[in-house]
């Protein structure tokens, strides 16, 4: 039954609403914070720096690198390097396409 899966600091206030539309709302936040629970019990792959969590070990390996100093991919039209090949994709993109100009002060590109 639901009421057995509601945390104890939401029991109070499930029990006193009377509005049909406000019970509706309730269900639904109780559904959601048990969905988020079952979620985090999924997530076994935990970083060793920073103790977050992923459900997948393809994900931690991906987020790890952000704590390293290491930039292993570069760009080839300029000097940047990146953490990750995702970031060197979007600079890339961003920097190097049509569409987007650099600023001869800052060198910061912008879009057209």
């Amino acid at each position: 039954m639901i009421q057995d899966q509601i945390p104890e600091v939401y029991k109070e206030s499930y029990v006193q609403i009377q509005n049909p539309q406000a019970i509706q709302q309730t269900q639904e936040i109780i559904q959601f914070v048990i969905t988020e629970i079952a979620e985090i019990r999924e997530r076994k792959h935990v970083c060793k720096f920073c103790s977050k969590a992923f459900t997948q070990y393809s994900s931690l390996s991906e987020h790890v690198v952000t704590h390293s100093a290491e930039r292993n991919y570069k760009c080839s039209l300029c000097p940047a390097a990146f953490k990750s090949a995702k970031r060197l994709k979007r600079h890339t993109a961003e920097t190097h396409s049509e569409g987007f100009y650099p600023c001869t002060i800052c060198n910061k590109s912008f879009p057209a």
